[in-house]
């Protein structure tokens, strides 16, 4: 639960950051530029992308 919450937290200080506008509804595309943010900017390895990005399909 705890990982989940960090990486939901992650997801969402990305995309306030990124859109400077309040998170409403988790769209594919929003999935796919974090996704591309998490592997060239942050430098996460493939399967801790894949942690984080399944985290978001419950959220």
């Amino acid at each position: 639960m705890k990982n989940y919450a960090l990486h939901v937290s992650e997801f969402l200080k990305w995309f306030n950051e990124s859109f400077d506008m309040k998170f409403k509804q988790l769209h594919r595309k929003n999935v796919l530029e974090f996704k591309t943010y998490l592997k060239n900017i942050k430098g996460n390895c493939a399967k801790t992308v894949n942690v984080k990005l399944s985290s978001l399909i419950n959220f």
